[in-house]
């Protein structure tokens, strides 16, 4: 993914537009970071049991994740 810009940045987080290399089409990335996420109540199973359900999930009206990896700080999601 080629970085187009920072959408946002929060308490655990920043979100930024993205490009698909492959495909060409614009695409969101979000990127949490584990630890503060985990001071701020959020517990990584919760993360990626939330990440699962999205996983499954196909309707025009809830956010579609194409795809996720996670390094040793971050946790990282492509959305639409």
């Amino acid at each position: 993914y080629e970085i187009l810009d920072v959408l946002g940045q929060g308490s655990f987080g920043i979100v930024k537009r993205v490009l698909c290399k492959e495909s060409r089409a614009t695409r969101v990335l979000k990127t949490v970071d584990k630890d503060a996420a985990m001071k701020n109540g959020l517990p990584p199973k919760v993360v990626m049991e939330e990440i699962d359900k999205l996983k499954a999930l196909d309707h025009p009206a809830v956010l579609r994740l194409f795809e996720y990896y996670v390094d040793s700080q971050n946790l990282h999601l492509i959305t639409d």
